[in-house]
């Protein structure tokens, strides 16, 4: 018997495990009621089910029991053959447990001598479980017993837990959680108290329940008017905007606030403090801290050791099919953490649902006024004031104006990062608002500069003094009212909506579409599986094996309509060779340098030189998507291309600030809701009783050992972190090479060898693309470009990834004089 199995608390369940030990010694059976004693002290004390002896779940436990001695001899008989057992002089064998055999006498016997085991043993309880050395300090009286056998935590530790977990995962009604308790209790003879009712279930969480705002607003389109609530707290009949209100909320409009200060406490108690993030080379990017705009809150001291700084994101999602209304959740995260706490502690800062978009005010005001105090007065935790600072804003193209109060991307200055005034011109039946870019090789090219804080501000005085628009300002914002907040360097172009569901999906219904004459273009493949192209493109996807960081797959190209963002990512990111020999070359080559360009923007760093130079390659990207594709189809999405470089230098890869992490979080909230009342309260209340569970069962299984269907389980209901194997068609060398396919093992030959080691030892960067420029001295670069690779016969399709470099090595791209199938500046 391994040391363990003395600290097992299973002997309190039905049917106990049943343990082989190699000797055959006679059962002791006072040495197994006290060990029956002692685990079932120390998992009520663990689960906090009782506070006075369990004899409750003594009773419903089986234990073979011999003749008992008399009561007043109980403790002190009991306790000398445990210390006897623990000096190893005496074995003992468990054997099954038989329900319902202890009596009322064998209880009470059981309570005189609960204090006796605890006082010896208490101190040394660890979630449930004894410490191994205090319950076996002789190794010799185990050396010839079984050492395979693992203890695993009793069900009533985590059926409570699980019970919640399936609740909150599977979107129950509390009906439904009455009737699944209702089973348990049957499958368990109402031996765990916690599993009584659903009111039960949940006491253990009321103490952590946040206090709810709510604000009321009117719910006529063009009113913006919050409305005054009676003594019940629904609104009044009459307001002073005029119009009338049901006195009912089925159909109000209202903003719920939610502390800040409460939820970061949280967060520091049981995820620890953030650290000011570790500072990397300069002249590197990678996460926010690496950005310029960051460093210089460093140099200024407004960002210190005791500063937590946030990224907020405010986006809406729809509640219901076929229904005007919607919600908002203006969020933050945590900059000052690892990416992957980043990904999993989001705070919620207020949620908005209405049958239109937020009033500006009313939405951002509550937050903008705490978030304001907490950045000059702080909050205090553990004896230490810290400071919070808003740092970056992301939204994505239509949510983006509402915030700064500007004009939409289809208004004259449209683009929030620029004095771009864009071009109006006709489309189909209408017409569209574009933003061509300058042609650099013109004599006497048009420069838009940058926004600034400064312009906006000036801006903002005519605004308010003439009471007319200029350069694209409304008005002012209340992102006005944070101290330290560059409230025009803090909003970028986040990539997800402007390139995944701008860019790529743009791409996507140029090549399938037949509006606007684009069946008779060259670039156009066919409609659904029609075509002989589509027939081509869609049996490639099918045996395209991509790698194993992917977990979207593209299977079908004329389902594009149906794409997630991560799916076009996948597909223009990894599987853009499908469209090789489909599309005409020059075609091909183009979306081979937006491909690459992107790709580079998300490594997990990159230098600032390759930052540079790849700005410059987008600013070619967006002058030939008007060459080939027309200037009508340049929109603000393609615009916004010539920006992604600018935001890198400030605020770090694009993947640091990209809306991926909010937008899941939206698909969380609404499956945290049921029904059709009171959606945006359960969404609040249960994002925060899942984040509360979620830190327990991962604390839970971090220092216990579960049962494996267990364990699975909770991670599928609350998507807890695992790791994920690779696939038998994916194969991962060193880092460098990934091949991509179902491995086929074999030898490689001496040319292929020699053509690998060469290639990955070369500084390839982008010296095609600057060979291109480098006689119009748009960029200086020094460095060998020759090209001496052999890949004859070499069949294999590659998949190279350095720091610097991303693309896929055919036969017939490098088997070429220049060893590189370029022509202009194609990488």
């Amino acid at each position: 018997m391994s040391k363990r199995n003395a600290c097992d608390t299973g002997l309190l369940h039905k049917k106990t495990v049943k343990r082989r030990v190699k000797n055959e010694l006679l059962m002791e059976e006072k040495v197994k009621e006290l060990r029956v004693i002692a685990a079932s002290e120390l998992l009520h004390s663990n689960c906090d089910a009782i506070d006075s002896p369990p004899t409750d779940l003594l009773a419903s436990s089986s234990v073979i029991r011999s003749p008992q001695p008399s009561t007043s001899s109980n403790s002190e008989s009991i306790k000398s053959l445990f210390d006897q057992n623990k000096d190893g002089n005496t074995a003992s064998q468990v054997v099954q447990l038989n329900h319902g055999e202890v009596s009322s006498e064998d209880t009470s016997e059981i309570e005189n001598c609960y204090s006796a085991v605890s006082s010896s043993n208490i101190e040394h309880q660890q979630h449930g479980l004894l410490d191994q050395h205090d319950c076996n300090s002789d190794d010799s009286a185990i050396s010839d017993t079984e050492d395979d056998e693992i203890v695993q935590l009793h069900h009533s530790v985590y059926l409570p837990l699980l019970s919640i977990s399936f609740y909150l995962g599977n979107s129950l009604t509390k009906v439904a959680l009455a009737g699944h308790l209702k089973i348990l209790n049957i499958a368990t003879h109402h031996s765990i108290k916690k599993l009584a009712s659903p009111f039960t279930l949940m006491s253990k969480y009321d103490s952590r329940k946040t206090s709810f705002k709510i604000q009321y607003v009117c719910r006529e389109k063009q009113c913006k008017q919050l409305l005054v609530c009676g003594g019940d707290g629904h609104p009044t009949l009459l307001q002073n905007c005029g119009h009338k209100h049901i006195r009912n909320n089925s159909h109000c409009c209202f903003i719920l606030q939610l502390p800040i200060e409460q939820q970061l406490l949280y967060f520091m108690e049981h995820h620890g403090l953030p650290e000011l993030l570790q500072q990397v080379d300069p002249n590197i990017r990678s996460d926010v801290n690496s950005g310029t705009m960051y460093r210089k809150l460093v140099e200024s001291g407004v960002i210190n050791s005791f500063t937590i700084t946030l990224q907020v994101n405010a986006d809406g999602a729809s509640c219901y099919r076929k229904s005007k209304y919607s919600f908002w959740p203006l969020m933050a995260l945590i900059n000052d953490v690892p990416y992957k706490l980043r990904r999993s502690y989001i705070i919620l800062l207020a949620l908005w649902f209405g049958n239109k978009k937020p009033p500006r005010d009313a939405f951002l005001g509550e937050s903008i006024t705490e978030l304001r105090r907490l950045e000059n007065d702080g909050f205090l935790f553990k004896g230490i004031l810290y400071k919070i600072r808003v740092l970056v804003v992301t939204t994505d193209t239509v949510a983006r104006p509402l915030l700064l109060n500007t004009s939409q991307f289809n208004g004259e200055c449209g683009c929030n990062f620029c004095l771009h005034p864009g071009e109006r011109v006709s489309k189909g039946k209408g017409g569209t608002r574009v933003y061509p870019e300058p042609n650099p090789d013109d004599e006497d090219p048009t420069n838009y500069p940058l926004r600034s804080k400064d312009q906006h501000l000036l801006d903002l005085e005519f605004v308010l003094r003439t009471g007319k628009p200029r350069n694209g300002i409304m008005g002012p914002t209340p992102l006005m009212n944070l101290p330290d907040l560059d409230f025009v360097k803090a909003f970028v172009p986040e990539y997800m909506h402007a390139v995944c569901q701008g860019v790529f999906k743009q791409y996507t219904g140029l090549l399938t579409s037949t509006k606007d004459g684009n069946g008779k273009k060259p670039w156009f493949v066919g409609i659904r599986r029609s075509s002989n192209k589509m027939k081509v493109i869609n049996m490639k996807l099918s045996q395209a094996k991509v790698p194993y960081e992917i977990t979207r797959i593209v299977e079908s190209f004329d389902d594009f309509s149906d794409y997630k963002a991560s799916m076009f990512r996948t597909f223009f990111l990894y599987l853009f060779p499908v469209l090789e020999n489909v599309l005409p070359q020059v075609y091909f080559r183009h979306v081979c340098n937006l491909s690459y360009a992107i790709y580079a923007l998300l490594q997990e760093q990159i230098s600032v030189e390759d930052v540079i130079k790849v700005g410059v390659l987008l600013k070619y990207v967006v002058l030939d998507f008007e060459s080939l594709y027309g200037k009508k189809n340049v929109g603000i999405n393609v615009h916004f291309l010539t920006h992604l470089s600018q935001s890198v230098i400030d605020w770090g890869c694009l993947w640091s600030t990209s809306t991926f992490i909010p937008e899941s979080f939206n698909g969380e909230l609404l499956t945290l809701c049921k029904g059709t009342q009171n959606l945006i309260k359960q969404m609040a209340s249960n994002y925060m009783l899942k984040s509360v569970l979620r830190d327990e069962v991962l604390q839970l299984l971090k220092n216990n050992k579960v049962p494996s269907p267990v364990h699975s389980l909770f991670t599928e209901l609350l998507h807890l972190p695992h790791s994920r194997e690779l696939s038998k068609g994916n194969i991962v060398s060193n880092g460098k090479i990934k091949l991509l396919g179902r491995a086929s093992p074999r030898s490689i030959t001496i040319e292929e060898e020699v053509a690998i080691r060469n290639y990955m030892t070369k500084n390839i960067g982008l010296r095609p693309f600057l060979d291109y420029l480098a006689p119009s001295n748009k960029i200086n670069f020094s460095g060998d470009n020759s090209w001496e690779d052999s890949w004859a016969g070499f069949e294999r399709n590659i998949f190279a990834r350095t720091h610097q470099w991303d693309g896929f090595l055919f036969d017939s791209w490098i088997n070429n004089e220049t060893g590189w199938p370029v022509s202009n500046y194609c990488v």
